[in-house]
């Protein structure tokens, strides 16, 4: 039981699940059953509009006996816009919470995925909120490196602060791949601005949400002011 309860946990709390605690006491009493299959539940806020909850799927493998995470059906709850709520099934451990909540809000993430076929690839991964397969789960769009999309590049074009720190530079390359909406300061002319961006691969851009608009198509000139 030790076992197969320690694998598990180190896999949920990887995933970002053990931003629940009752969930490992749920994992412990499913696993002393010692049923061929579970399923376990969690929720959490990212934001103060939405909460997301997922129902997580545990199956018990048929070579080594030991317990493994199937999948998790992630589900997002907008507080005051229901017609926006989603849900979508993730399969395996690759994407984590975190990341299907980003993905639920529209957002496209980074991912080094490993494959038999082809081995380790990196690709950005988004949902298709206009079109869903025969199960009825939203298609991906995807971005191989082939697409040519390169994120540290695109953002050197725009007047954030936040580069000119190595630290800081890195840890918004690695939040925006993960799919966050980050927070930054941009240095304009003759003011300075805080803005939110999120990576934007179909349009090889960034998004920018600056005084609480959206803005898809900034540009940038010479002087590096950013014109909406």
């Amino acid at each position: 039981m030790n076992e197969n309860y320690d694998g598990l946990r180190s896999t949920l709390m990887g995933l970002g699940f053990g931003v629940d605690p009752h969930l490992m006491r749920q994992l412990e009493d499913a696993i002393e059953l010692d049923q061929p299959e579970f399923t376990l539940y969690t929720e959490a806020r990212f934001d103060d509009s939405t909460r997301i909850v997922a129902k997580i799927y545990i199956g018990k493998s048929e070579q080594t006996h030991h317990y493994l995470l199937i999948m998790f059906d992630a589900r997002l709850y907008y507080s005051t816009k229901p017609s926006r709520n989603r849900s979508h099934i993730f399969l395996g451990d690759s994407i984590t919470f975190k990341e299907a909540f980003n993905l639920l809000q529209g957002r496209p993430v980074y991912k080094v995925l490993q494959t038999p076929w082809t081995g380790k690839s990196s690709v950005w991964i988004q949902l298709n909120f206009d079109k869903k397969d025969v199960t009825g789960a939203y298609k991906l769009k995807q971005y191989s490196e082939e697409y040519n999309y390169d994120l540290e590049k695109i953002l050197e074009k725009y007047p954030i602060a936040e580069l000119d720190d190595a630290g800081k530079k890195a840890a918004l390359l690695a939040s925006m791949k993960e799919g966050n909406l980050h927070p930054v300061t941009a240095m304009k002319a003759t003011k300075t601005e805080r803005w939110a961006i999120a990576a934007n691969p179909q349009f090889k851009a960034i998004t920018i949400y600056s005084g609480g608009k959206y803005h898809p198509t900034a540009r940038i000139d010479s002087d590096r002011q950013v014109h909406q």
